[in-house]
């Protein structure tokens, strides 16, 4: 066999490997994925709380787990295998999730991490915190602050661990114990940095708080949804501006009727209601919205360019059909969402997404106007968008 003859044969091998590589990879990610849809599947069938051990199982189905992961792993041999829950010990079998507070289950990172320090180390895990609830009439331990530690527990063949146990009042209702927990868990968890701001909105929800159950209710006129709370398929990004928004601590204003007729909007044109919607984008067209309603000490329209019809409904249907017009006739190929929000004017991008919209798909042109509109969105008169 000739040397080009061997070479050959040797990167068509590679290529072999490579697309076997890949494919397993693929089907891993696969795996990984319709587990947590069946995770979240049973979350929502039993209205927030799972078994812990029902995850583990789960997980431990995951096709060539255990060759691909466990066998991988330092072996651990569980201390505590014939304690009850008692003291200081808990059963991992005996533990509950109330997801109703908790943040969503990561598994990819969860896994990696397992795999990364190559063992499940004790010590380094710490004590779970447990809260036992007797509103069923029976004692039911709900892990209020380490689950993910405890599922990794149970991934390696750990059946218990060390736990602060607390009671909750024998005649503390459902509701009582989870302000409990979920007040508890906000405190422990958000005064660093572990908390995202969706996770942070997720435990106010679970103690009630007044600002976060209002945006849950404008997020489910939008048809939006955040950590799985709400069952629509379109998935907010940027939600750490959208709450500022909703709770009046930005620059400028947005009522919630012009960000529900924006978001929806939105999805309509783009064809995004399984997607990720952007917090920019809406907020920016429910200021364009807005505008068009701005009038001065007399009565009359800020800007005239843009006030069309008298009848709000008309307006809003007017600038559905321009956007709609914009994106996805007047080019070769539909536009994204990214087009109005990227490359902002100094980290300005509600002030530019609106700028771009006025001046681009409503074809704005009046000079004053649009110094008019830069004045007060604080852009520059020379602004190139």
């Amino acid at each position: 066999m000739s040397i080009v003859a061997q070479k050959g044969i040797t990167m068509a091998l590679a290529q072999i490997q490579s697309i076997a590589s890949r494919q397993s990879q693929s089907k891993r990610t696969k795996d990984l994925t319709n587990t947590l849809t069946a995770i979240h599947n049973l979350v929502k069938n039993y209205d927030g709380i799972v078994k812990l051990t029902t995850i583990v199982d789960k997980i431990l189905g995951i096709n060539n787990f255990k060759s691909e992961t466990l066998d991988k792993l330092t072996s651990i041999q569980d201390p505590f295998k014939k304690v009850k829950s008692e003291g200081i010990m808990v059963a991992l079998d005996d533990l509950y999730i109330d997801f109703r507070y908790q943040r969503d289950l990561k598994l990819k990172p969860l896994l990696n991490r397992l795999k990364k320090v190559g063992e499940f180390r004790m010590f380094a895990a710490g004590t779970i915190d447990v809260a036992v609830r007797y509103d069923t009439g029976e004692a039911k331990y709900f892990v209020w602050d380490g689950y993910r530690r405890s599922i990794l527990a149970g991934i390696v063949g750990i059946t218990h661990l060390p736990a602060s146990i607390r009671h909750h009042d024998k005649n503390s209702t459902e509701k009582e114990c989870i302000d409990i927990e979920s007040s508890d868990f906000k405190i422990r968890n958000a005064s660093n940095d572990r908390m995202s701001g969706e996770e942070i909105w997720k435990s106010e929800l679970g103690h009630n708080v007044q600002s976060a159950l209002s945006l849950k209710n404008l997020l489910n006129n939008c048809g939006l949804n955040v950590q799985r709370v709400l069952s629509h398929s379109a998935t907010l990004t940027g939600f750490d501006i959208f709450r500022k928004a909703h709770d009046k601590k930005t620059p400028l204003s947005f009522p919630d009727k012009a960000i529900e007729e924006a978001a929806h909007m939105i999805k309509d044109v783009f064809n995004l209601h399984r997607g990720n919607v952007s917090s920019w984008l809406i907020l920016s067209l429910a200021y364009v919205i807005e505008m068009t309603e701005e009038t001065d000490d007399q009565g009359n329209p800020v800007y005239e360019s843009i006030s069309f019809y008298n009848d709000r409904f008309d307006r809003v249907e007017e600038i559905r059909n321009r956007l709609d017009h914009f994106v996805n006739k007047q080019a070769p190929k539909p536009k994204r969402t990214t087009y109005f929000t990227n490359d902002p004017y100094k980290n300005k991008e509600i002030e530019t997404g609106v700028y771009r919209i006025v001046s681009q798909v409503l074809e704005v042109d009046d000079t004053d106007e649009l110094k008019k509109l830069q004045t007060a969105l604080n852009l520059p008169d020379d602004i190139v968008v």
